[in-house]
């Protein structure tokens, strides 16, 4: 399976992974502009979510029930997003162990503070929900090496 990239000259890309339907959208969301369709979330036990994070630049967890305002108008309007994985759980127990409480929002990162649960009192808002993580997934320390500096200053 290839992928032809919009534009002038573009080389095609290779698909050369398991076929199935996350490796897929992982792949589109990677190359593509375009976000793929499917569930915007997933369900996990809490076992997968420790492995989704340990896997993940970005995860996004809703932890609570799925027929609250708080999933719908919040966790699902915000994704789908691209490089943030979006996952649910209403494992209570779970959510504990992350300092997460009735119907709550906890983003996981790969730097700097790994664990931060949204402050419902900023809001149960998109916006303020948008206000809050935005500044988290920019790093506070940027390491740079030759393979991090090519994509910063655009060469490739």
């Amino acid at each position: 399976m290839m992928f032809y990239p919009k534009g002038k000259n573009k080389q095609g890309i290779k698909f050369d992974d398991e076929r199935n339907l996350d490796n897929l959208h992982a792949w589109l969301g990677q190359h593509s502009k375009v976000v793929p369709s499917g569930p915007p979330s997933t369900e996990v036990t809490c076992e997968e979510l420790k492995a989704k994070v340990a896997d993940s630049k970005y995860v996004l967890a809703y932890m609570g029930c799925t027929h609250c305002e708080v999933y719908s108008d919040m966790h699902l309007a915000f994704a789908p997003q691209k490089g943030i994985s979006f996952v649910h759980t209403g494992d209570s127990d779970c959510a504990a162990e992350y300092g997460a409480y009735g119907n709550s929002l906890v983003f996981f990162r790969d730097h700097d503070e790994p664990v931060s649960v949204y402050p419902m009192e900023n809001g149960e808002t998109l916006e303020a929900f948008k206000k809050w993580i935005t500044p988290l997934m920019v790093p506070s320390l940027i390491l740079v090496s030759e393979t991090s500096i090519k994509p910063m200053f655009g060469a490739e």
